[in-house]
């Protein structure tokens, strides 16, 4: 027998081979429990299995509320800024629309200064509505004309007795027994006289506002209505869009003297309240005047993106004569191009 017979066990206590059961080691105590031989774990540093869960949750909640929260962020920042973009397009042309209002009155009124004789007045007006949106209306030319008007007519000093302002094409011969006043406003009645046989009205209307300018009681019945056969005559091949095709007119509009057609109907109109002896009622354009400012009127809302406010008035002119046509624009298209149906 080896050495190592003292370690073995009986062989009464060796059991069955294949009983595969743990059991305690040999010369354990009996009374000992069976936890106290079971190989202890050392579980310091381990998380239990639920803890690593938790921590794995909380970690990807956290992700997900973060990328939550920019992309809120986001979404209200370019909302924001949508929203301040299309506010400004808002109050941009909103602007727009009160200075082409606000304008198109200082117009209307410019055009009554100057048929009732307030042309400084009706000048200013003018240069501000340059300022404010240059070229919208024949601002430009009625300044040149307003400028010619004001440089033909003298202004009296306060102590000083008017002196003739001749123009360059006056050629005036004078007497012994004629002052240079007289001269002057004589010169200017001949040259409205010879103005009006040549037909040439405009010429006359500036020789013989040159004449009031002058002296406001020189042959004034005469003058008169000279001067209201000028404005109507005038007015009419406005009207009828007889002048020139090509020469000066509304910004844009070469040869369309409408707006001046209407302002020589309503001053004419004014002369005859004035003095009736100058002439009757039926001489004068007032219908075809109110129907032209009309039409003048609805082509610059138009021409300056209000089709809102042309809208009513083609409406009311074609309702009166849808077909008036003035160089080939009628009522009926401008009404189409309103949005409006004929």
């Amino acid at each position: 027998m080896s050495d190592h017979s003292d370690v073995m066990p009986p062989a009464s206590e060796a059991g069955d081979p294949e009983d595969t059961q743990p059991r305690r080691p040999a010369g354990w105590p009996a009374d000992a429990p069976d936890a106290s031989w079971t190989a202890p774990i050392d579980t310091t540093g381990l998380l239990p299995l639920e803890e690593h869960r938790s921590s794995g949750r909380c970690l990807l909640s956290g992700v997900v509320m973060v990328a939550t929260g920019l992309l809120c962020v986001t979404t209200l920042v370019l909302s924001a800024i949508a929203g301040y973009r299309d506010e400004l397009h808002v109050i941009q042309t909103e602007s727009v629309r009160e200075t082409s209002t606000a304008n198109a009155m200082q117009y209307s009124l410019m055009a009554t200064d100057q048929v009732e004789g307030r042309i400084e007045l009706a000048y200013d007006r003018c240069a501000y509505i340059e300022t404010q949106q240059p070229g919208i209306f024949d601002c430009a030319d009625r300044m040149s004309e307003m400028q010619m008007v004001l440089s033909a007519t003298p202004t009296p000093s306060a102590t000083q007795t008017p002196q003739a302002t001749a123009t360059p094409s006056l050629t005036l011969t004078s007497t012994a027994t004629e002052t240079p006043e007289v001269l002057a406003v004589e010169a200017y009645f001949q040259n409205a006289e010879k103005s009006m046989r040549l037909q040439r009205y405009e010429d006359a209307i500036e020789w013989l506002d040159a004449v009031i300018a002058e002296d406001p009681n020189y042959r004034r019945g005469e003058v008169d209505a000279m001067l209201f056969d000028a404005l109507n005559a005038q007015a009419d091949i406005y009207f009828k869009g007889l002048n020139p095709v090509d020469e000066p007119g509304a910004r844009g509009l070469p040869g369309n003297q409408l707006a001046r057609g209407v302002q020589l109907a309503q001053r004419a109109i004014t002369i005859l309240e004035a003095s009736p002896a100058v002439g009757s009622y039926e001489e004068t354009h007032d219908y075809t005047a109110g129907f032209v400012k009309r039409f003048v009127d609805a082509q610059l809302y138009l021409n300056s993106g209000q089709p809102d406010l042309a809208l009513p008035i083609l409406q009311g002119l074609c309702a009166e004569n849808c077909g008036w046509t003035y160089r080939g624009v009628s009522v009926e298209a401008l009404l189409i191009q309103a949005g409006g149906t004929p």
